[in-house]
């Protein structure tokens, strides 16, 4: 008999772990969602492109826009070359951070393996007419921008996921210092703690 008592105890004791097991395992699975982002807007490259590849030569840009969970955004980062032409690689040398209305920050890095982008981002210039030694350009920017989920805060804390983005430019001096001012849009998908 209590032999019997003891294997009952201890069933109990084993379902009642199992099912607390069950129910944390649930609720981590739900702590976060996958949502649809979207994003768009523009901005200016208040010094024009970098002159030569590498972090060192790193160019700012700033923009503001609309995004899915951002609302109205504004932002700034830092672009790199990674090579020189007609066409070619860029990424960020460091977080280009999203600001919303209330503060809440979210943070990305674009076309930087380093930082979780599948591909170095892409970019082509498009001739439209001037001298050869100061061609006047247009040029289109495609990237991943990854969530970077230890340096986003607020509701974007923690935070994960990407989207495609891309950049266009109005014409622009190549090898000048003068603002470039650009339009972007993009879209993917981003993880967030459920609220």
């Amino acid at each position: 008999m209590r032999n019997r008592m003891k294997w009952h105890v201890l069933n109990r004791g084993w379902i009642a772990i199992l099912t607390i097991g069950l129910l944390l395992s649930n609720s981590l699975a739900h702590a976060q969602v996958e949502i649809p982002f979207r994003i768009s807007g523009g901005g200016i490259a208040p010094v024009g492109l970098p002159r030569a590849i590498g972090d060192e030569n790193a160019k700012p840009h700033f923009a503001t826009g609309v995004a899915t969970h951002l609302g109205r955004y504004s932002g700034g980062g830092m672009l790199k070359l990674d090579s020189i032409g007609f066409s070619g690689e860029f990424g960020s040398t460091e977080p280009f951070i999203f600001t919303a209305a209330n503060g809440d920050k979210l943070a990305t890095h674009y076309g930087n393996k380093d930082f979780g982008a599948e591909s170095p981002g892409t970019y082509s210039l498009t001739l439209l007419g001037g001298t050869p030694e100061s061609p006047l350009v247009s040029a289109v920017f495609i990237a991943e921008f990854v969530v970077q989920p230890n340096e986003s805060t607020g509701r974007f804390a923690g935070a994960t996921g990407s989207w495609i983005m891309i950049a266009r430019t109005g014409p622009f001096r190549l090898f000048s210092n003068e603002p470039i001012p650009y339009t972007w849009e993009g879209e993917g998908r981003i993880r967030m703690r459920r609220r």
